[in-house]
C-alpha cells in the first residue's frame, strides 16, 4: 500500500510537472506566433562615411528613416547611388517624406525589385510635398513597390503622391497600392494660388519630370475649399508621362 501510494504521489508530481512544462512551451509558442511590432527608429550610424562613399544600402526601416533624416537636413545624394537590399515593412507609423522644397533629393534610390509596405502619413501640418519622397529633384526613383495609405490635410496646400509629392527628376518601374490617397486643403478667404493635388504615383510631375512604366491601384481623392485642386490615377498634375499604366 506504501509503494502505492507514493506511486500516486509521484505521478500526480510528474503530471503537474509537464502540465507546467506545456504551460511555459505554450507561453513560448504564443510569442513567437504573435506578429511582433514593427515599431522603429532612425539608425543614427548609418550613411556616416557619406561625404566617402557613393553607394549606400537600405536593409530595414531604421536604414530608411535615417536615409530620409539625412536628406531632409540638407544632403541631396547627388551623384550617388542607394539601393534597397530587402523588403520592408514600416507598421503604419508615422512616416516623415523623403526630401523637401528646399531640401531635395537628387540622387539614384534603387528599389531592386523590393517593396516598402505600411506606409502611413496622416500628419501634413508642417508639409506641403507628400509621399514616400516629398521632393525628387534631378534625381531618380526606380524599380519600387509601394503600400500603404496617405490621408493628409492643411490649410495651406498639397502636393501628394504614393511614391513622391514632387516629381522634377525621373520615376521609374514602380507601383503604389493601398485603400487612399487622401488630400485635403481648407483656405479661409482668397487662396491665390494655391493647389491641391493627388495622384497614384506622383501628386506633381513638372519641370522636365518624367514618369515611365508605373502603375498604381488606389483611391485618390482631393477636397479643396478656396483652392485649385486635381487629381489622377499617375499624376495629380504633370508635364510628362510616358508608358504609363493605371490599373
Amino acid at each position: 500500500m506504501k509503494n502505492e501510494k507514493c506511486l500516486k504521489t509521484t505521478s500526480k508530481k510528474a503530471l503537474h510537472r509537464f502540465a507546467a512544462l506545456a504551460a511555459v512551451l505554450f507561453a513560448v509558442c504564443l510569442v513567437f506566433m504573435t506578429p511582433v511590432s514593427a515599431a522603429w527608429t532612425a539608425d543614427a550610424g548609418w550613411g556616416t562615411d557619406y561625404d566617402t562613399s557613393t553607394e549606400f544600402t537600405i536593409a530595414d526601416a531604421g536604414d530608411l528613416a535615417q536615409f530620409a533624416a539625412m536628406v531632409n537636413d540638407g544632403n541631396d545624394f547627388s551623384g550617388k547611388n542607394v539601393k534597397l537590399t530587402a523588403d520592408i515593412d514600416l507598421g503604419s507609423q508615422e512616416w516623415t517624406p523623403i526630401g523637401t522644397m528646399d531640401k531635395s533629393f537628387k540622387g539614384i534610390f534603387d528599389g531592386d525589385g523590393k517593396t516598402i509596405s505600411g506606409l502611413s502619413i496622416t500628419n501634413a501640418n508642417n508639409l506641403i510635398s507628400v509621399g514616400l519622397f516629398g521632393y525628387i529633384e534631378g534625381g531618380t526613383v526606380k524599380n519600387l513597390q509601394v503600400s500603404g495609405n496617405i490621408d493628409v490635410s492643411n490649410s495651406v496646400g498639397l502636393m501628394t503622391g504614393g511614391i513622391a509629392g514632387v516629381n522634377m527628376g525621373y520615376v521609374e518601374d514602380c507601383s503604389f497600392t493601398g485603400a487612399d490617397i487622401k488630400a485635403s486643403v481648407t483656405i479661409s478667404g482668397d487662396g491665390g494660388n494655391s493647389v491641391t493635388t493627388a495622384g497614384g504615383i506622383v501628386g506633381v510631375n513638372s519641370y522636365g519630370g518624367s514618369i515611365k512604366n508605373c502603375h498604381s491601384s488606389t483611391n485618390v481623392t482631393v477636397t479643396s475649399t478656396n483652392v485649385f485642386a486635381y487629381s489622377g490615377g499617375i499624376a495629380g498634375m504633370d508635364g510628362e508621362l510616358l508608358n504609363h499604366v493605371i490599373l
